[in-house]
């Protein structure tokens, strides 16, 4: 008998996962869908998402709570003020009131592959409309219409490619938009990573990374550097100090990452610099320059509780101050903190943070969205295949 109720339970879980799983595959699918859909989907599928969930947990904490109640004030001046523009409090809600998702098993073998799916998707969709194919360029203009197309960067140089010379958008337009995407899904591909599959992981790396390179976007490249380093290449090294033995293919593999990784970034320095202290063109230092103006000329009220919505700040610190307030930004850093302390979500976080200082990430609605599926996945949750 209670045998039969374990194998009952376990049925009624795995149903649970996938219904909770082909939500997250929704959303994804659903954030490279023809503009006139892709509202109506991800929108559809995340109140499924927050419905299944509420059913999935039985309180929430305190701490949640008391993280919400930061949020409070800046969502009530933004229902006066703005509407519409509620639904950017969704996102960063649901992983407020949910995380760290241990109340789910994923199987994630049909998500691995939907990410493989987008990303060859998006990655080869950028090289054809930077190489001004024709079908391409009209499946862009007529299926993700966009009102102003400010990013129009014309089509690869013939005489060669140089970092930032050229930027390739995709179907997006906006390359940093692109850049954060391709990351993020990639990001998730990695979680479900198979090493039956290593040629295929090997791959899609490579393309990745040759995509982001297209895209120009340093804070995604950042990102996908300071993951690394945070979740693979110090946690090795850390390791190996405390084993005895240690295996000189892996070792050597691991120290031939590390220097690649350092050469980079040297050559990858200047543009870092260049995009704070260049006073005319550098893109960080004029979002500085923003966030300053409205600082000085904003009154307390507006600082401490937000409701303002309009300033291109173009970063995640400047969107949620004007949004939301200092009180927002509070109830942003608790989250943080909160995924930071969490070990499973820890190198992810720190990515999303820095990512957020020249980027928008929490407050985009099509980054926020992939970032709930993002930590979905990468906290708590566990596979089919664990178990025992």
């Amino acid at each position: 008998m209670s045998f039969e109720g374990k194998n009952s339970n376990k049925i009624k879980s795995k149903h649970y996962g996938l219904l909770f799983e082909l939500l997250l595959i929704s959303i994804l699918i659903g954030s490279v869908a023809p503009s006139y859909y892709n509202k109506f989907i991800i929108i559809f599928s995340f109140v499924l998402l927050f419905i299944l969930s509420i059913n999935a947990v039985s309180k929430i904490s305190q701490l949640s709570i008391f993280n919400i109640l930061f949020f409070l004030p800046g969502i009530i001046v933004v229902a006066f003020n703005h509407p519409f523009e509620l639904i950017r409090f969704f996102p960063v809600l649901y992983i407020i009131i949910f995380s760290p998702f241990c109340f789910i098993k994923i199987n994630g073998r049909v998500l691995r592959y939907t990410c493989v799916g987008i990303l060859i998707y998006l990655i080869f969709s950028q090289i054809l409309i930077a190489s001004n194919s024709v079908f391409w360029v009209e499946i862009r203009d007529n299926f993700y219409p966009v009102d102003k197309n400010v990013f129009e960067y014309g089509e690869l140089p013939n005489e060669g490619f140089q970092f930032r010379t050229f930027r390739a958008g995709g179907i997006f337009y906006n390359p940093n938009v692109l850049g954060l995407v391709i990351l993020l899904i990639y990001l998730i591909f990695l979680k479900f990573n198979s090493k039956s599959s290593l040629i295929l992981n090997i791959i899609l790396s490579v393309f990745c990374f040759f995509s982001l390179i297209l895209t120009g976007s340093r804070t995604a490249i950042a990102g996908l550097i300071l993951y690394f380093l945070l979740n693979t290449i110090v946690p090795y090294f850390f390791r190996i100090l405390k084993q005895n033995k240690v295996s000189i293919r892996s070792f050597l593999f691991y120290c031939s990452i590390s220097i690649f990784l350092f050469i980079f970034l040297i050559s990858f320095y200047s543009y870092i610099t260049e995009a704070f202290f260049d006073k005319t063109d550098g893109s960080g230092y004029i979002k500085i320059m923003i966030l300053k103006n409205y600082l000085t000329q904003s009154d307390l009220f507006s600082l401490l509780i937000g409701g303002h919505y309009g300033t291109q700040f173009d970063n995640d610190l400047g969107n949620w101050i004007g949004f939301s307030g200092f009180f927002g930004i509070i109830a942003l850093f608790i989250l943080y903190a909160r995924l930071i302390y969490n070990n499973s979500t820890r190198a992810i976080s720190i990515s999303i943070l820095t990512m957020g200082i020249g980027n928008t990430t929490f407050f985009g609605l099509l980054s926020a969205v992939i970032i709930v599926v993002l930590l979905s996945v990468r906290s708590d949750s566990y596979l089919f295949a664990n178990e025992k």
